[in-house]
């Protein structure tokens, strides 16, 4: 089994921390907002044998650094990673993401043309009603006050409230996963550029595309999704020219929780644009067999 190793990359006004393994056709993977690339620890070993992966943390997210404060919103996101991906791997065969790198898997499309888009309990919709107005205006406020990343590090930053965010989400907490979030909301630079993100997110035009994606697109929606109900993003499924969506169990960590079902998910999305053979899981009986493809 191939673990990932840890890449310090650099582009132009970004300090990137990534991590990569494996050999094969390249995968993007991309998390979301509030995490970084350490949520596809459970994945990556799993995928490793039969692909190439680059798993960047996304600007001002766990280890990766911006020059730019102003660049934390889709576009400049999109465009940031795509410049990495051309300097330091190659056009990836698929981008595998997470909640909001779903919305940025998306918007990469135009960019760098990959030939599939996996995306896990994508977060493709806006807040509803005043929070749409609200959370953005209330991150722009704490980006901006001085030392609010400070003080919502120690505020957060605890096991208690750590467990009962995981626990919001519908997916159940393993002590690997408090750890790693305990590590991360204890960061006052990942608390400022989660908030950046979300003070200039805005998907609004993303829609606008959907109708011209290039890539075949892959939905996994976890039946017991309490940040983003599944029902949104299959909604968003119609709008596209190519979208096959499949419910699995889980939460919406379920690439941490069941890592192992996930990547069988994955492999057998992707698997037959290669021609290979592949491990799966039968979740029928929880063995693996041999499936051909």
């Amino acid at each position: 089994m191939s673990l990932p190793e840890v890449q310090r990359l650099e582009t132009r006004g970004l300090r990137w921390r990534a991590l990569t393994a494996g050999s094969g056709p390249p995968l993007l993977l991309l998390h979301g907002a509030g995490a970084s690339a350490d949520s596809f620890l459970n994945l990556i070993p799993l995928l490793a044998n039969d692909w190439r992966i680059l798993a960047p943390d996304l600007p001002g997210h766990g280890g990766t650094r911006s020059a730019s404060p102003n660049r934390a919103g889709l576009a400049s996101m999109a465009e940031d990673i795509a410049e990495l991906v051309n300097a330091e791997f190659e056009t990836p065969v698929a981008i595998i993401s997470h909640s909001a790198g779903g919305a940025i898997s998306l918007a990469l499309d135009p960019i760098l043309k990959p030939g599939s888009h996996v995306l896990i309990n994508p977060a493709l919709t806006p807040f509803d009603g005043a929070a749409g107005w609200l959370f953005p205006k209330l991150a722009q406020a704490l980006a901006a006050a001085p030392f609010a990343a400070n003080v919502l590090s120690r505020t957060i930053g605890t096991d208690q409230r750590i467990r009962s965010l995981l626990g919001s989400t519908g997916s159940q907490t393993s002590a690997e996963m408090v750890g790693l979030y305990m590590r991360l909301a204890s960061d006052p630079h990942h608390i400022q550029g989660t908030l950046r993100m979300m003070a200039q997110w805005d998907i609004s035009q993303l829609h606008t595309t959907f109708p011209e994606l290039s890539g075949m697109v892959w939905m996994l929606l976890a039946e017991n999704d309490r940040t983003v109900a599944p029902e949104h993003a299959e909604l968003m499924s119609k709008k596209m020219p190519a979208a096959i969506v499949h419910r699995v169990s889980g939460g919406h960590l379920v690439h941490e929780e069941s890592a192992e079902l996930v990547a069988s998910e994955i492999n057998n999305a992707l698997m037959p644009q290669t021609g290979r053979s592949h491990l799966v899981l039968d979740r029928r009986t929880n063995s693996r067999r041999s499936d051909p493809t």
